[in-house]
């Protein structure tokens, strides 16, 4: 009589080895399947591969198939090699992403080869459902788009406004200067030498007013600044000229202040003038809301460090009667402004002309026997000159 205890309790050890195995994926809803190498028999798979493959569904080779080329052509390989050309298979792969448009899911898959219980070449393939992940960063990355969209659409509203502002100084200059010649026409009193230097200051006018359109346009494009050296003081007056009639029109006494130390700044001329003259707007509507009878606007350059980098300073000061916390929080987000008839996006593209430069803008409240008198917006930008 032979004593089959041992046996029976080995054997029930494997079952229950087994079944917490199958647990265990469960557990872990991974849908893994395993194959046969030479037949091709599906020799196990787990409860969560059922669920996305129904039994007219061959979901192995479903998920092969969609496998990169260069894992499909060593698996192949694999299937064609003998088991007395290999008989120890130590084949595996980083894990792939895929989407399998049979069962409409996007899976992470890893395939390793392994010789079975029954001593049975076979290709085992984990996958795991990412879809829910995958449409999530896909969804983000569209939120992304369209937000990038939005701010490129709130930028060019900026940029038609900013055109229109700076064109507006260029093309009354050529309307005068063909009104004065269309006079003199008139009148038979023009020569040849009077003509001349007109035409070239149309033409520098219409270049200028060419070089404004070009300029923020391709800023809108590529979002990097054209570096030129420019002297600073030329640069600052051509900035402010535009802004002469406006300052006039409301009283407004402008004055200017300059490190006399700095002669030459590498800036993108046309973008930093767009950028004061939103500033100095921005302050001329505050000064006129607030119905200040002695408005002044401050412009003070000088010469300062950031993070231990040369740079220049510009500083605007005025005294508008200042912004609220919550203002002074959402100065620069582009959907706020102070002005009933504004956009209230000049300042963002401020911002985004800044940041390009590699430098740093900011605004504070000015504050007069503890009371808020007015605001002082500065920006500071690298200078290698």
């Amino acid at each position: 009589m032979v004593d089959e205890t041992q046996t029976v309790l080995g054997r029930q050890q494997l079952v229950d080895s087994y079944t917490q195995f199958v647990a265990v994926l469960d557990a872990l809803q991974l849908a893994v399947s395993v194959v046969t190498l030479d037949s091709k028999e599906l020799v196990f798979s787990s409860k969560e591969y059922a669920r996305w493959f129904d039994k007219n569904i061959d979901g192995h080779s479903c998920i092969l198939s969609h496998l990169p080329l260069s894992i499909k052509t060593q698996l192949e390989a694999l299937t064609k090699t003998s088991r007395e050309d290999k008989p120890e298979l130590n084949y595996y792969t980083e894990t792939s992403t895929i989407y399998v448009v049979e069962i409409k899911r996007w899976i992470d898959v890893y395939v390793r080869t392994l010789v079975w219980v029954d001593g049975q070449r076979t290709l085992m393939l984990v996958a795991n459902n990412m879809t829910e992940k995958v449409e999530s960063k896909e969804q983000v990355r569209r939120q992304t788009q369209r937000a990038e969209m939005a701010i490129r659409l709130l930028v060019m509203g900026t940029t038609a406004s900013n055109i229109a502002h700076q064109l507006n100084q260029p093309l009354t200059a050529l309307s005068s200067y063909c009104a004065g010649v269309k006079d003199k026409i008139s009148s038979g009193t023009l020569s040849i030498a009077e003509l001349e230097p007109v035409i070239e200051k149309i033409n520098a006018q219409a270049l200028r007013a060419g070089k404004v359109i070009h300029r923020v346009r391709t800023f809108i494009q590529k979002s990097l600044p054209n570096y030129e050296e420019v002297k600073l003081i030329n640069f600052l007056n051509d900035a402010v000229v535009s802004l002469h009639y406006e300052l006039n029109k409301y009283l407004i006494k402008f004055e200017m202040t300059v490190d006399p130390s700095i002669d030459l700044i590498k800036i993108d001329p046309i973008l930093i003038e767009q950028v004061l003259a939103n500033l100095i707007r921005n302050s001329i509507d505050a000064i006129r809301i607030s119905e200040n009878q002695q408005g002044m606007i401050h412009l003070t350059v000088w010469s300062g460090n950031l993070h231990q980098r040369p740079g220049i300073q510009f500083s605007l000061c005025d005294n508008g009667g200042g912004l609220t916390d919550e203002e002074l929080k959402q100065f620069f987000d582009g959907l706020i402004s102070a002005k009933s008839s504004g956009m209230g996006i000049g300042l963002l593209l401020c911002q985004s002309i800044i940041d390009a430069h590699k430098g740093e803008i900011k605004v504070v409240n000015i504050t007069q026997e503890d009371k808020v008198a007015g605001v002082m917006c500065s920006f500071w930008l690298p200078n290698e000159s």
